[in-house]
């Protein structure tokens, strides 16, 4: 037992159909003649259980691995579909925050300089206004300081202070409008010189330099995703390609196949003859791979097709008819793994030169199967002769005797299970009967070793 990962059933209790058919060949532990339901009940089928269990699940993984690419090439169409809804967004985002921000930026610029010719307004009001009352105070304290009935000196004074207050106030509105008209100009974008201009100019840049490094990660990532749908539709149309496979070939079962080759290769030899394996040749049908052998007969001028199925199949004559035309055979053999994929038969003619048998390499006797192909060489040779001398027709004539000989197997064949069952059952009664003697023995060897010690004792 390995020392790994397991699985342990305790109970399990299945009725399908199949599965219960299948169990009644495991009775021995291994595959089989089918058991009775008597012998069936008390068999080990642990075997059994541990084969299904193991095919059944590398048979899951195999369709699961067909899901997982589907599931797969599903998520690549969603993450495509998503990437470029994100690239578009993204774009989107950007543009309209960079607008927002220009826009929020030049709104600033109009509101501050707004603000500024209306402090600049404001301040000249206000210095002029200031400068025409201390004007007036100014006169009004020189006409009292120095005033009189002929004020000569204050007329003298007023030509100055007149001149004194315009010039004052044109040169403070002169400075104070150069001095908001400078300070409008910080914040007008139009101005290439001023600092708004230049915030507005390093924005754009910021926001095409974001604008093509995203458009450059977009498209890397797109190149990966192309890629990677690229991968996965390839992988799910050789997934497709082998369904498609399998649909036109029947179902042969790789093991079940390679040991027919094997055993089919070492009757060739036996007869002087050649087996070859043509399961994934094409023949002379284009594009056809029907007769997944071939025995080659006196240098190819006769040849024998082979046709392998692991499944029932209804049309045998049909497609051992083309197989025949495929190889260019003139008899074809059908081969099958069990009677029950031969509606309950293990050997069906359908001619002369055309047989169906129920044959597992790991099972039957490969006498039968010898006995069988040597009966159809011995069938396409006189085929391929000529049908006009008398030793043909003789010959055709003993053909013709063990052919009607062969429906006999299949009693034979049960008749050989009911005979390998009744021996299996002798043999456990024999083991049974062997127990009980071993445990009857081993109760009176512990008895008379007791009554030697008690004698023994009584001795001394």
């Amino acid at each position: 037992m390995s020392d790994g990962p397991a699985v342990r059933v305790e109970r399990l209790t299945i009725s399908d159909h199949a599965v219960v058919a299948e169990a009644r060949r495991w009775s021995t532990g291994q595959r089989g003649a089918e058991a009775g339901s008597d012998k069936l009940a008390s068999a080990d089928l642990s075997a059994f259980v541990t084969q299904a269990v193991v095919v059944g699940a590398h048979a899951i993984t195999s369709v699961g691995g067909v899901q997982d690419t589907l599931d797969l090439q599903r998520l690549v169409a969603d993450v495509e579909a998503r990437t470029t809804e994100s690239c578009v967004r993204t774009n989107a985002s950007t543009a309209e925050a960079a607008s927002g921000a220009a826009k929020t930026v030049e709104q600033a610029s109009t509101a501050a300089r707004h603000a500024l010719t209306e402090a600049s307004r404001t301040v000249q009001q206000s210095f002029a206004d200031n400068v025409a009352s201390a004007h007036k105070a100014l006169q009004e304290e020189v006409q009292r300081l120095v005033g009189g009935d002929d004020p000569e000196l204050l007329s003298r004074l007023q030509p100055l202070l007149k001149r004194f207050g315009h010039e004052l106030d044109e040169r403070v509105a002169r400075q104070t409008s150069e001095l908001f008209a400078r300070a409008a100009r910080q914040f007008d974008p139009d101005d290439p010189t001023s600092p708004m201009a230049k915030h507005a100019r390093e924005l754009r840049t910021q926001h095409e330099k974001l604008a093509t490094t995203l458009d450059k990660s977009h498209h890397a990532l797109g190149e990966k995703i192309d890629q990677l749908a690229t991968a996965v539709r390839v992988q799910a149309s050789a997934a497709e390609a082998a369904a498609a496979t399998a649909q036109a070939t029947p179902l042969k079962g790789e093991a079940y196949a390679e040991g027919v080759h094997k055993l089919l290769d070492e009757v060739a030899r036996g007869l002087g003859d050649e087996y070859v394996d043509t399961s994934t040749t094409p023949g002379a049908v284009p594009r056809s791979k029907k007769g997944d052998g071939v025995l080659v007969v006196d240098s190819g001028s006769v040849r024998v097709a082979v046709e392998m199925s692991d499944s029932r199949r209804q049309n045998w004559n049909g497609y051992l008819e083309e197989a025949e035309r495929n190889r260019e055979a003139v008899a074809s053999l059908g081969l099958v793994r069990t009677v029950e994929q031969l509606r309950g038969t293990s050997i069906q003619c359908l001619g002369s030169r055309r047989i169906v048998l129920a044959f597992d390499p790991l099972v039957d006797d490969p006498d039968l199967l010898r006995t069988v192909v040597q009966l159809l060489r011995t069938s396409a040779i006189a085929a391929a002769s000529r049908s006009d001398a008398g030793e043909i027709l003789t010959a055709q004539e003993k053909i013709g005797e063990a052919i009607a000989l062969l429906p006999q197997i299949d009693g034979i064949k049960k008749t050989a299970g009911t005979i390998r069952q009744n021996a299996d059952k002798i043999e456990q009664n024999c083991e049974a009967v062997r127990t009980a003697v071993n445990r009857l023995l081993n109760q009176a060897q512990t008895a008379l070793t007791g009554a030697g010690e008690a004698a023994a004792e009584r001795a001394a």
